[in-house]
């Protein structure tokens, strides 16, 4: 059933990150909105002083929590996109040679996202400082060989879509989004 709606890769059964909200309307002055970026989960962010130039996160989950650790660290914000399936920088992004850049992203789970965003850095001659997230879901399995910065360190089980467990065989296949 995954594979029928687009799902190849590995399966969570715990969803996080950004994305439509199931389940909890929000509302502006008593007036039902749609709101499609809401945080699955609410956390106070302390960011420290990490000697970067520039902050780059994969849109789409890193570039909310990107762009406002770059604001509190007083530094450039860019990030990469899908182009043809690959990340690429556009919108005129430019990276210097020697500049000190910290990864940004909301959730890791194999960091597939994170190493594309490391090369495309390392393409344009920067240096990739560090990789902060908010939750790191990879039970220790990324290791990028640079400092690693998460809120929420968690254990969750994935699976490939061929070896799913029978309760999660009895669920209707859902595409979250990312």
């Amino acid at each position: 059933a995954m594979m029928q709606i687009g799902i190849t890769g590995m399966t969570v059964s715990h969803v996080l990150g950004c994305g439509a909200q199931k389940g909890k309307p929000e509302f502006y002055r008593g007036v039902q909105i749609e709101a499609s970026l809401l945080p699955k989960i609410q956390v106070d962010i302390v960011v420290s002083k990490v000697p970067v130039r520039t902050v780059i996160a994969p849109a789409m989950g890193g570039l909310v929590i990107g762009q406002e650790v770059a604001r509190q660290l007083g530094c450039r914000f860019i990030f990469a996109e899908k182009e043809n399936g690959k990340l690429v920088l556009r919108r005129g992004f430019k990276i210097a040679a020697g500049e000190r850049m910290l990864v940004v992203e909301d959730v890791v789970t194999r960091g597939g996202r994170v190493a594309e965003t490391i090369e495309i850095v390392k393409q344009f001659g920067g240096e990739v400082v560090g990789v902060a997230m908010l939750v790191d879901r990879s039970d220790g399995k990324f290791t990028p060989g640079m400092p690693l910065y998460s809120l929420l360190k968690l254990n969750v089980e994935t699976f490939e879509p061929t070896n799913l467990p029978e309760d999660l065989k009895a669920l209707p296949a859902e595409h979250p989004g990312s």
